[in-house]
Parts: structure tokens; sequence; C-alpha cells
């Protein structure tokens, strides 16, 4: 449980920056954010939360991308 402060906290300011800029890219890093700090309360390795959020990340850009 040791960066999931972090990680909501993250989630929370990369949120109000998406609702203010309207950006469809920071809603995917929050919404990132916000499950890796759901995943941290079970997982302890800071590289498992960082890999969790990196794969999430890249998993929901590219097919943002691929949409479009």
């Amino acid at each position: 449980m040791g960066l999931s402060y972090f990680w909501f906290i993250a989630a929370a300011v990369i949120g109000a920056m998406d609702l203010y800029f309207g950006n469809a890219f920071l809603l995917v890093i929050s919404a990132a954010a916000f499950t890796t700090a759901l995943f941290s309360f079970f997982l302890s390795s800071v590289y498992l939360q960082v890999a969790i959020f990196t794969v999430i990340s890249l998993l929901v850009i590219s097919y943002l991308m691929y949409e479009r």
C-alpha cells in the first residue's frame, strides 16, 4: 500500500487538469492512475504498479488512436 495515496492524488490532479483543458489523453492517464491506485492496495512492488500504469495507458491510447 506504499504508493496508493500517490496514485489517488495523481488521479485527482490529472483529472482536474482534464476538466480544465478538456484533453482526452489526460482522462486516459487519470483513469490509469486511479486503476493503479486500486491495484496498489494488493501489490506492494513499485515496479508492478508502474508497469500496470504504463500498460493501461498505452493500451487505451493505442485504442483511441486506432478508432480515429
